[in-house]
């Protein structure tokens, strides 16, 4: 019925938008389904109804202490990228958060639009779609309060990526990269943006990006909801 199917991806989108960050990355996937779902698809789109249903209380919770960071005032993201997870096109995909005071503020998960080399430029593609947003949210990082500091932290678990947004002294790596995506190099420079390492188990964009076993989505999910 693809008439239901619809109605049920449309309704689960709706409550991701707006306070259910932990179901990104599954309702990302069934919407590519919408015009031929299948048994299958059906059967997991019931599955995530059961899922928001048995979890109904959880909700964005501001006011949380996470990683040392006290969020009062301080705009903070997360970005992250699963290497050639569509067995087709073999792209990667996308995901990020952005939190303040504890809680998520913006998020996003999506496939990529031209296929990566390698786990770095992956993420190196993620981090600069990442930026767009954090560009973006730089204007509310002002407003909040006269005092605040008007820069973004960006938490990567790419090393490689991380170096390439500081330095051009690897060109025969990133040189084929579309130049839109190196638009970050200039608002790093300025200081604007500020890449910082962060371990993969502190990572909490991972949940954006990829199926995970039962305790990792829990533990994530603590982290940018209640």
């Amino acid at each position: 019925d693809n008439e239901l199917y619809r109605s049920i991806i449309g309704s689960i989108m709706y409550c991701v938008q707006l306070c259910r960050p932990d179901c990104l990355y599954a309702v990302c996937k069934l919407s590519r389904y919408l015009n031929e779902p299948t048994k299958a698809h059906m059967t997991q789109a019931k599955r995530l109804l059961v899922y928001l249903y048995t979890t109904k209380t959880q909700g964005i919770t501001y006011g949380k202490k996470v990683h040392g960071i006290i969020g009062h005032n301080i705009i903070y993201g997360y970005a992250d990228a699963d290497y050639a997870t569509d067995l087709d096109s073999r792209k990667s995909t996308t995901g990020w958060v952005f939190m303040y005071n504890g809680g998520a503020i913006s998020w996003r998960s999506h496939q990529q639009s031209i296929t990566a080399l390698s786990t770095s430029e992956a993420e190196y593609m993620a981090l600069s779609d990442a930026a767009k947003e954090a560009r973006s949210l730089l204007k509310l990082n002002v407003s909040l309060e006269t005092n605040s500091v008007n820069k973004i932290k960006i938490f990567e678990d790419n090393r490689g990526c991380e170096k390439w947004t500081r330095t051009q002294s690897e060109p025969n790596r990133t040189k084929h990269i579309d130049i839109a995506y190196h638009h970050i190099k200039d608002w790093v420079r300025l200081g604007k943006l500020e890449i910082v390492p962060v371990s993969t188990d502190l990572q909490l964009a991972d949940a954006m990006t990829k199926p995970l076993p039962r305790h990792r989505h829990e533990f994530l999910r603590e982290k940018y909801c209640g």
